[in-house]
C-alpha cells in the first residue's frame, strides 16, 4: 500500500468510526436487563470432542485474503466475540476494520474491555492477568456484575484458550503477530440481525463511507431468529421470509464470504460459503432448529411446565419468542 493510499484509508477509518459513534443511538435500545440469562462471552466454535470434527471456525479465517484491497475499504463483521482473539492477524491483513455485532450489550462491553487489556499485555504468558484486568474493568462499568457471571467468563475463557489453537496467547510467535496488528480498528455495535431498522442503519453508514463487507461470521445466530420462527411456526414455509433477509441490506464485496455454525442438534459444524449462498444455508439451519424444537415440544409436556415455571408472568411463555430458553432443556445443545 502506498503512503498516499494509506493516509486515505486512515482518514476513511476516522470518518467511519465517527459516523458509527454519532449514529449509535439509532440502533435498538438493548439493555442489560433484556439480555438472555446466559451470556456467551467468547466464541464456542471449536472442537472439544472427536465427534465435533466439523466445528472449525479457524478454517474460515484461513480462507480470508492475505492482503487488503487497494481499491475498496473492507469491513469484517463478527457476531459477539466471534473468534476475534483467534484471528486478529488474519482480519487485519484482509480487512480495514472489524465490527463486533451483538444484541447483548454486556457481551460487547466485555469484549471492549478485554481487547483493551490485550493491547496492554507485554508477553503471551500474561493471559490470566489480562482476563483479571478485563473483568475488573467490566465490573467498574457494571458494579452489579455477579460472581456467577465472572465465573462464567473464566470458564469460557479456559475452554476458548484450550479449543482455539492459535489464539493470541497460544505462543510467543502468535502473540508477536497480534502485537504487529493490535491497532487494527475494532468497533462494537449493539444491534439485532433480525430487526430491519438496525441493518438499514448500519448499511446506510457503510454506504455513506464507501465501505463494503468482505467477511461475516454469523456464528449460530441463524438458530435464534425470533421473527422468522413466529412467521414460520408450523412447517408452512413463507416465501421471501428468511433469517438473512435483513442482511441483504449490507453492501458486500463481490468476493465476500460468510461463516456460520450449527450448535444445536447432533452435528456441530462450521460452514464457510460465498455470500450468494448464505440465504439458503441460514434458512436450512433455522428450519432444522425450528423443527427440532417442535418435535421436542410435542414429545414432552414436561418442557411446557418447566418453561412456564421459569416465566410465570409471561402469558406466551411457549411462543417462539422464547425458543433460546426453551431449547436449553433439550439434549445435544452446545454450551
Amino acid at each position: 500500500m502506498t503512503p498516499a493510499s494509506s493516509a486515505s484509508k486512515s482518514q476513511q477509518t476516522a470518518q467511519l468510526l465517527y459516523d458509527i459513534q454519532q449514529n449509535l443511538p439509532k440502533f435498538g435500545r438493548y439493555t442489560v436487563d433484556m439480555c438472555l440469562w446466559r451470556n456467551h462471552w467468547f466464541s464456542n466454535e471449536f472442537k472439544e470432542k472427536p465427534s465435533e470434527w466439523g466445528l472449525q471456525l479457524a478454517e474460515s479465517f484461513a480462507k480470508l485474503p492475505k492482503r487488503k484491497s487497494l481499491s475498496e475499504y473492507r469491513i469484517a463483521i463478527l457476531t459477539g466475540e466471534g473468534g476475534l482473539s483467534q484471528a486478529i492477524p488474519e482480519l487485519a491483513d484482509s480487512s480495514d476494520m472489524t465490527l463486533q455485532l451483538d444484541c447483548n450489550p454486556l457481551t460487547l462491553q466485555f469484549q471492549k474491555c478485554f481487547l483493551a487489556q490485550c493491547r496492554k499485555a507485554e508477553k503471551y504468558t500474561d493471559k490470566q492477568k489480562v482476563l483479571d484486568r478485563a473483568i475488573e474493568q467490566l465490573r467498574a462499568v457494571h458494579p452489579d456484575l455477579s460472581d456467577c457471571q465472572t465465573g462464567e467468563i473464566r470458564n469460557q475463557f479456559q475452554r476458548y484458550t484450550t479449543g482455539m489453537k492459535r489464539h493470541l496467547f497460544s505462543s510467543a510467535e502468535r502473540f508477536a503477530e497480534f502485537k504487529r496488528c493490535q491497532d487494527h480498528p475494532v468497533q462494537q455495535i449493539c444491534l439485532n440481525y433480525f430487526v430491519k431498522e438496525d441493518l438499514v442503519t448500519l448499511s446506510q453508514i457503510l454506504k455513506r463511507n464507501n465501505a463494503v463487507v468482505n467477511f461475516i461470521n454469523m456464528s449460530n445466530a441463524c438458530e435464534y431468529p425470533e421473527d422468522f420462527y413466529q412467521l414460520n411456526a408450523f412447517r408452512d414455509e413463507i416465501d421471501g421470509v428468511t433469517p438473512s433477509q435483513h442482511l441483504h441490506q449490507l453492501p458486500f464485496s463481490k468476493d465476500a464470504i460468510c461463516a456460520f455454525s450449527r450448535l444445536f442438534g447432533i452435528n456441530f459444524i462450521t460452514v464457510t460459503c460465498p455470500v450468494d449462498k448464505m440465504e439458503k444455508h441460514l434458512y436450512l439451519a433455522a428450519i432444522d432448529q425450528r423443527d427440532r424444537v417442535l418435535k421436542g415440544y410435542h414429545r414432552s409436556i414436561m418442557i411446557h411446565s418447566i418453561v412456564n415455571f421459569m416465566m410465570p408472568k409471561t402469558p406466551k411463555a411457549t411462543s417462539f419468542r422464547h425458543l433460546p430458553k426453551f431449547s436449553n432443556f433439550l439434549p445435544n445443545i452446545r454450551d
